[in-house]
């Protein structure tokens, strides 16, 4: 290798050999380039280390950053599980809720006598229940004007119908009428009557089905009919001073329905 610095004809003042004075540069450029190779590859060993090192830290970074993700997971699957232990309780509460009676017949019948007023005597009282059906959605088809069938499209359905979850259990709901016959004197007693039975709190659609002309005891009155039915979401304890009663303390009813029979 000739050293480039070296111009031509510097050796025509030189008593050396000119293959020395070639080799000896020969030597020191080989020195030049090795040295020269030697701090490149230290830099790339360096510049290597450096990023192995951060690399590391980025690891150790993600290694934490997925620990803390599974440990997230976990506890939203369990607030996941705890909802669906909370839905399956509230179910269930409903069920419970609407299989007891959250208006006393006693306490019905209270509001009912406190609702009448002196002239008005009440002869019948029938109470019904019914249970009401629940509505089931009905499944809605879709129809598309193309009836080419894809494995894509199967395999959709059936993985639908796989992920399809059994209905739940709906609480049962249940709708009760009554319907009063009594008597009165006057029709203003009825009327008021049933303007009272109208604010009662427990009962709804109160409606006045009949008033009729009667003869009890040799008195001319007025028969009618009352209907009524207990609200969906009437409880006992909406009502104030409400005390349970029966139809044994009520001598005038015993006396008429001994003379009407």
């Amino acid at each position: 290798m000739d050293n480039p610095f070296r111009k031509s004809g510097d050796t025509k003042g030189s008593f050396l050999p000119e293959s020395y004075v070639a080799n000896k540069t020969q030597a020191r450029a080989n020195v030049l380039g090795l040295f020269l190779f030697v701090v490149v590859m230290a830099g790339v060993v360096g510049a290597f280390l450096v990023t192995n090192r951060q690399w590391k830290a980025v690891k150790a970074e993600q290694e934490s950053i997925n620990a803390l993700y599974e440990e997230e997971a976990a506890k939203i699957d369990q607030l996941k599980d705890l909802e669906k232990q909370r839905v399956e309780l509230v179910s269930k509460a409903e069920i419970t809720t609407a299989l007891v009676d959250r208006v006393p017949r006693s306490v019905l019948l209270a509001e009912i006598v406190m609702a009448m007023p002196d002239p008005v005597t009440l002869l019948e009282f029938e109470l019904e229940s019914k249970r009401v059906k629940a509505k089931v959605p009905k499944k809605t088809s879709s129809k598309s004007g193309s009836s080419v069938k894809t494995i894509s499209s199967k395999s959709k359905k059936s993985s639908s119908k796989k992920k399809a979850e059994p209905p739940k259990p709906q609480p049962p709901r249940f709708e009760t009428t009554l319907s009063l016959i009594g008597v009165a004197t006057a029709n203003n007693d009825i009327a008021d009557f049933l303007a009272n039975l109208k604010d009662c709190p427990l009962l709804e659609n109160v409606e006045i089905e009949y008033i009729r002309e009667s003869r009890m005891q040799d008195m001319d009155l007025r028969k009618f009919r009352v209907n009524a039915s207990i609200r969906s979401k009437a409880d006992a304890m909406d009502v104030e001073l409400a005390e349970p009663t029966t139809l044994v303390d009520w001598a005038p009813i015993a006396s008429l329905q001994e003379d009407t029979q």
